[in-house]
Order: structure tokens, then sequence, then C-alpha cells
């Protein structure tokens, strides 16, 4: 944004963190949709950790958002969207083995956090 460089949460879903499976593979893909390109951004919240969070258009004008769920690439995260949008391309990603989808049982990233943090945690003590 004006020649700088922003981290922007994507609204309403979920990748997979780095270090879990198909978390790479999920950064590559929105990277490849993105990167170098001049996109449009709809601002709708800041996170606890003071990122913007946002609806990002690609020059196409599609959702990044919801090409990353149809593509099996991130879940919906419906703790904050109840777009049926994004729960049909959800489906239809899961039905097809898009993606993450193919893995036997993907842990959605949310879960993930909470038991990497218990591990850490029991490790500390």
């Amino acid at each position: 944004m004006n020649g700088k460089a922003i981290r922007i949460r994507l609204f309403g879903v979920d990748a997979p963190e780095k270090g879990q499976p198909f978390g790479e593979k999920a950064r590559q893909y929105a990277s490849e949709l993105c990167f170098g390109k001049t996109v449009r951004m709809e601002k709708k919240d800041k996170d606890q950790y003071g990122r913007i969070v946002a609806e990002i258009y690609l020059p196409d004008g599609t959702s990044l958002n919801y090409r990353m769920v149809a593509a099996g690439f991130a879940w919906q995260y419906t703790q904050f969207s109840k777009s049926p949008e994004l729960a049909k391309a959800q489906e239809k990603a899961k039905t097809e083995g898009k993606g993450l989808w193919a893995d036997k049982s993907p842990i959605a990233p949310w879960n993930w956090r909470k038991q990497h943090r218990r591990n850490s945690q029991q490790l500390a003590h």
C-alpha cells in the first residue's frame, strides 16, 4: 500500500499454518494469485495484533479469500464469516478432495494452533 508491503489477514478464512500440512502450498497459491499485482482491499476490521483484516479482490475482480477456500487451501472461518458462498466453496472443495481436503484427516488451523500451544507449554514445564 503506497509502495510499502503490509501484512493483511484474510477475512472469513483461515489457511494452514507454516509447518502445518498444506501451509506452504497455501502460501504459494495465494502468492501466485496476487504477488506483484495490483489488488483491491476491502477492510473489514483489525485483529488482536493490529493487522488489517480484509477481503482482497484480485485484478480479475474475484475474491482471493473465496479462491483460497475454493482451491482447498483455506477453511471458512465460521467464527467470523457466515457466508453461504464460502460454505458452498468449501463443501465443493471437500467433496472433490482439493488441496488440504486430499489429506485423510485435515486439522483446522485454529485446532492446530491450540494443539501446538499446548505441546509447547508442556515442554516448557
